[in-house]
């Protein structure tokens, strides 16, 4: 054990109670107690005289008492164990085949239009977390979950065109004449949607089993989040120029072509 002295002597050369007890393989904290007998954590609080005592800090000691925090890696080996024996669990497989990556149902009793809208994007962003969470190929992910991911990507497409769709007929020509900027405002908009479509269309067009499929998603939940980020900033402008009047009749409007676009593909069995 380091004595008094040997701490001392080195805090004279100028070494900090870190370094100190890096040196001499003990605590930070227990080499400050060792040299001037106050505990790092304050918790005796020491009187006047405290700043006389050799070795003493004049600020605080806290940070030599508490451990640096580690923030551990993800270990691929261990992750590939751990998923390795969760599917051999009859109880664990049974229990992951009956959770879905639906999102919840809409809420259709709100007709305000910032509500129906908010509704859409909170489903999105469900779906997003799915294929952020069900690991592709490319990160060892086993046959469900590629199955899994597809489901998910599938409805966040056709979720995804219904609501833009709905968009086109109402909401951006309510953003157009309504806010001060609002050509420019829906311009960016669409050409963040003509982003996200395209993205869609070259996942679409690719096997569930090709490696680059899950780098354009990562690519598409990115562009989705920004696009969702800059239509919440419109909205709010939006509820300030509204009153609740026009919101909800914009809100049934905007469901409706939501509903007709919805049975249309239904109808037709594609999504334009």
């Amino acid at each position: 054990m380091p004595t008094r002295e040997s701490i001392l002597t080195l805090v004279r050369s100028g070494l900090s109670y870190p370094q100190i007890g890096e040196r001499l393989g003990v605590p930070p904290g227990l080499a400050y107690l060792i040299a001037t007998g106050l505990p790092a954590d304050g918790g005796d609080a020491p009187g006047p005289e405290t700043d006389k005592r050799p070795g003493a800090l004049s600020t605080s000691t806290q940070h030599l008492s508490n451990p640096k925090s580690i923030l551990p890696q993800r270990d691929e080996e261990t992750a590939a164990w751990i998923r390795e024996r969760a599917m051999a669990d009859p109880a664990l497989r049974a229990a992951w085949a009956a959770h879905s990556v639906a999102p919840p149902p809409l809420a259709e009793d709100d007709d305000d239009l910032i509500d129906v809208i908010g509704h859409d994007h909170s489903q999105a962003k469900y779906l997003q977390l799915q294929l952020q969470t069900l690991p592709g190929l490319s990160s060892g992910g086993l046959p469900d979950d590629l199955r899994r991911r597809n489901e998910a990507l599938s409805l966040l497409g056709e979720k995804l065109k219904a609501h833009e769709h709905a968009e086109e007929e109402v909401f951006w020509p309510l953003v157009r004449d309504q806010l001060p900027d609002g050509k420019n405002l829906a311009e960016h908009a669409q050409q963040q949607e003509h982003e996200a479509e395209g993205l869609l269309e070259r996942i679409e067009s690719l096997p569930p089993t090709s490696a680059e499929r899950d780098e354009l998603v990562k690519t598409l939940t990115s562009a989705l989040r920004k696009h969702v980020a800059f239509e919440d900033t419109v909205l709010a402008e939006l509820r300030e120029r509204l009153g609740e009047e026009a919101r909800e009749e914009a809100g049934r409007r905007f469901k409706a072509a939501r509903s007709a676009y919805t049975a249309s593909i239904a109808a037709t069995g594609k999504a334009g």
